[in-house]
């Protein structure tokens, strides 16, 4: 094991076993493009003979059209202003001012987003406002629901969306219905967050930053286990990831006093320094950092070669962490139907 992949192996134990398949978060500039409204769907997978588990699923969102030119505020105020209304983050809400048009990617009150929009100087009517989302939305969210599934070894599996992007069907020959709903409804944001004492001195409140997003990831390699070590996911960061996580590293003191120094297993109120492995905002795995890792954030090996172990719980945890990096993250959460 070379020093710059021993991230994920030192300092904490795991946390909760991970609860079904996710996938990653994208960080791309919305496309507002609108859906027609007619309910064709469109094919996006194979079809097969075989009897399929089918499910159905409402494509949580809400898209509104507003006049930008009879509107004051930019579009980082109306972000924030409608974030604060739906009680959501701002990575949920995309506005594109010179369309005029605002999504709100999550399940929301379309009364609060005519208010949210109001407050912002844009006059919109509640007829203004339809539920589902953006046809670059709807074909994301099939893109990454066929992906996953075919991570999950359902290569026949066929998804297809309502073109009014409020609802999207999958059929997966010879599975089990309980299993595809936990691929479907997992929006499956992967990400590492730093946790370290945000001052000096007993009780200094312990703070908090992500340092690497789903985005961030070159390479995803075959799941490995073995040695008495816990399984893992192999990683490469790109270029611009492995400089930032570098840095982060240095700034927030796990090169020198953070070395080795994650007790997340044994006190969760004040764990020093750890890096967890988050899904959907949950603490996967927690662990620290090597005197070696450290030691080639110092001397710039890592920003070299920035490869470096992922660990899971189990072999089982270890294959959903690999789907999800693979195939990305919902753009937006999915309500499976009642059977």
């Amino acid at each position: 094991m070379t020093r710059r992949e021993c991230l994920g192996l030192v300092g904490a134990g795991c946390a909760a076993g991970l609860a079904g398949c996710t996938g990653g978060d994208t960080a791309s500039d919305p496309d507002t493009t609108t859906s027609p409204t007619d309910d064709g769907r469109t094919q996006t997978a194979t079809a097969t003979g075989d009897e399929a588990i089918s499910v159905a699923a409402t494509v949580n969102g809400l898209v509104a059209e507003y006049d930008p030119a009879a509107t004051s505020s930019n579009e980082s105020e109306i972000r924030s202003a409608v974030a604060e209304a739906i009680d959501g983050a701002r990575r949920n809400v995309r506005v594109d001012d010179a369309a005029g048009v605002v999504e709100v990617r999550a399940d929301a009150d379309p009364s609060a987003l005519v208010a949210a929009l109001d407050d912002a100087g844009a006059d919109v009517d509640a007829d203004a406002v339809r539920r589902g989302v953006t046809r670059a939305t709807l074909d994301r969210t099939v893109e990454v629901l066929s992906e996953r599934l075919t991570e999950a070894g359902h290569e026949n599996a066929t998804v297809t969306a309502a073109r009014n992007g409020t609802q999207v069907r999958v059929d997966v020959p010879g599975a089990e219905r309980s299993a595809t709903v936990d691929l479907v409804e997992r929006r499956g944001r992967v990400a590492i967050v730093a946790s370290f004492p945000g001052g000096s001195g007993d009780g200094a409140e312990q703070r908090e930053e992500s340092v690497i997003t789903q985005g961030d990831f070159a390479r995803v390699g075959p799941v490995r286990s073995g040695g008495g070590q816990p399984p893992y996911v192999p990683v490469t960061l790109t270029d611009e990831a492995a400089t930032r996580f570098t840095d982060a590293m240095t700034e927030y003191g796990f090169t020198d006093e953070g070395v080795g120094s994650c007790r997340w297993q044994d006190d969760r109120e004040d764990p020093g320094y750890c890096l967890y492995t988050v899904v959907d905002g949950e603490v996967q795995y927690a662990a620290g950092v090597a005197p070696s890792l450290a030691e080639a954030f110092r001397n710039g090996e890592f920003s070299e070669d920035p490869r470096f172990r992922m660990t899971a719980v189990d072999a089982a945890a270890a294959r959903a962490l690999k789907r999800n990096l693979e195939s990305g993250a919902l753009p937006t959460t999915l309500e499976v139907d009642a059977e």
